[in-house]
Order: C-alpha cells, then structure tokens, then sequence
C-alpha cells in the first residue's frame, strides 16, 4: 500500500487505539502492552513515511461502554462508585 500512499497527496494512515497505550490498567498487561506497541509503531511509522509525504497517526479513544465493562464493574468487589 505504501506506493499507492506517495502517489496520493493525501496519503494518511489513522489507527484507532487506547489511552491504555499511555495509561494501563491493573490485570490488563496483555491489552495495554499491545496498546503501547501500536502507539510505538504509529510513531515509528509517522517518522518513516515524513519523508513520502504520508501522515500517519493515532486516535486514543477512552473508556467506550461496554458488556465487558459492565461485566468488570459487577465484579468488583468496590460498588461504591457509578458506573
């Protein structure tokens, strides 16, 4: 895809993530190191393709509700805060 990306001038590439990349959360070693990991390639990939023209960037998206969430609260043992 790369060529077709420097023929463009518009050339982006946008990969949606976490703000576990930049903040991870107790039992969730395995998501926020994956998390991370993109952030890291996003950065590599940004200064890589600078020299095409080609953009390359990252949305950290926040907590999106969920049924996982939701299952993760009714298990808490704390119930003192909302949802």
């Amino acid at each position: 895809f790369l060529d077709d990306l420097k023929r463009s001038e518009i050339g982006s590439i946008t990969n949606v993530n976490s703000l576990l990349a930049l903040q991870p959360e107790p039992h969730m070693i395995a998501t926020s190191s994956a998390r991370a990991a993109l952030l890291n390639l996003t950065h590599s990939l940004a200064h890589e393709f600078n020299q095409f023209k080609v953009r390359v960037n990252s949305i950290l998206l926040g907590m999106v509700e969920s049924a996982q969430w939701k299952r993760r609260y009714a298990n808490r043992l704390d119930q003192e805060q909302s949802w």
